[in-house]
């Protein structure tokens, strides 16, 4: 079965690829339908592939291809009326939405309707807040069947219904909830079926489970630890996951705070600096212990020449890389190296116990010898007192450019990395910012 954005994505492909001859990027897709990040849909674009809807052609930016034969699906859609709770009217929808099921969900005979739930009522029977309940249109039901019913002036509520001696029994799924015995009663409809929503956008029918589902995020709501985009894409997910909204962060490297594209105004308190506003990452104007979040994303290549760098910040042109008084007299590669040593520990004297260093980084080959900066800086900050917490990696979505060469001896690069490290508080261990809900 297709979710509803996972069939709009479809759509989208076979209409942008009959028209153009060619198929659309990721980066095509995230802009038609205004999603937060190329990865997004990646999940879905691969989500299409394993249910054998599309193809992708390996190392080909637009190698999206459309099946002619799509897989046989016998889905239905029905309508989705509104919102039930318990004790609460059905709350009506404005533009009634339809939401397509597997038809063989559904029963043989009989018209059908969906409601989404709100409240707990009855999640010993595994129907959570949030949920959509498929309802059969029916106005009798059995004993022990989870109904539809609109009770004493005309309020719905979704509960099992019992049929006692002289009088109906309307009884919640949750023991810190009482029965209600109405004194009148209407029988909509029963539940022969439970949506349950995994994600932001799109929800996955699932048969009705017999106990209550375990505590956390679900599996396909996570952040994951490669990406395929651009750092304002990824950046707004790892402080989602190490610093809690209402931090204060110093961007000491803001720039043109590219960082921040995405980020919502006021979840944090940002601190932003550089050295064209006058401020050396490795003399900071701030007090010890005061920050929560240091950020550093210095110009981590040096250039050799040539055109393989540009369009890259580089380090000359900042930090004179090359010259006798650069402050640490050392040139090239290991120059690159001493200002983010010099940057993390400053970062160590600013920030709080506990406290998160994200530094952005890259490999690169200097003097025909590869370098892995990422591994030397590990080892440097780790030495430094910081404890290593995460690695993202982040792949481009364009080819690098490369100057001239007789021959390739190591691999181009088209990825770079965000190390997260944390300033010990002891020797306890990490668990998450404190005031956000953690996704370990």
């Amino acid at each position: 079965m297709l979710t509803k954005r996972q069939k709009q994505i479809f759509d989208y492909i076979n209409s942008y690829t009959r028209k153009r001859e060619y198929a659309p990027s990721l980066e095509d897709i995230k802009k038609h339908f205004d999603l937060s990040s190329v990865a997004t849909v990646h999940q879905h674009v691969e989500a299409l592939m394993r249910k054998g809807y599309l193809k992708k052609h390996a190392n080909q930016p637009r190698g999206i291809e459309t099946l002619q034969k799509k897989p046989k699906e016998s889905v239905v859609e029905i309508p989705l009326l509104g919102t039930i709770a318990a004790g609460k009217p059905i709350e009506a929808v404005e533009d009634p939405e339809t939401i397509t099921v597997p038809k063989d969900s559904l029963s043989k005979s009989g018209r059908h309707f969906a409601l989404r739930v709100k409240g707990d009522s009855m999640v010993d029977e595994g129907i959570f807040d949030g949920d959509t309940v498929v309802i059969r249109e029916q106005s009798t039901a059995e004993n022990g069947e989870t109904v539809v019913a609109i009770i004493d002036q005309n309020e719905a509520t979704l509960k099992k219904m019992y049929r006692e001696k002289n009088r109906i029994r309307l009884q919640p799924a949750n023991k810190k909830l009482s029965p209600l015995y109405p004194t009148e009663i209407e029988i909509r409809g029963k539940v022969i079926n439970i949506i349950r929503k995994y994600s932001r956008e799109k929800g996955l029918l699932v048969s009705k489970p017999k106990r209550k589902s375990p505590n956390g995020v679900a599996t396909n709501d996570l952040v994951f630890s490669a990406h395929v985009g651009t750092n304002d894409n990824l950046f707004p997910e790892i402080l989602s996951l190490y610093v809690a909204p209402g931090s204060t962060v110093a961007d000491v490297t803001y720039g043109k705070g590219v960082f921040w594209k995405d980020v919502p105004k006021g979840r944090y308190t940002l601190k932003a600096s550089d050295l064209l506003m006058g401020v050396d990452f490795r003399s900071l104007p701030y007090e010890n212990n005061s920050m929560d979040c240091v950020v550093l994303d210095p110009p981590y290549m040096h250039t050799p020449g040539g055109t393989a760098h540009v369009g890259h910040q580089n380090y000359e042109s900042y930090y004179r890389n090359n010259g006798s008084n650069n402050g640490n007299g050392k040139k090239y590669h290991e120059a690159v190296l001493e200002l983010y040593f010099g940057g993390g520990t400053e970062a160590f004297r600013v920030l709080k116990n506990p406290g998160i260093f994200i530094v952005k980084c890259a490999d690169e080959v200097c003097a025909n010898q590869q370098r892995l900066t990422h591994v030397e800086l590990i080892n440097e900050y780790a030495n430094q007192g910081f404890v290593v917490e995460d690695i993202f990696v982040l792949v481009r979505n364009n080819r690098p450019g490369v100057s001239r060469m007789l021959k390739q001896i190591h691999a181009r690069k088209n990825h770079s990395y965000f190390l997260i490290f944390r300033k010990p508080n002891g020797k306890s261990r990490w668990f998450g910012p404190k005031t956000s809900s953690s996704r370990h």
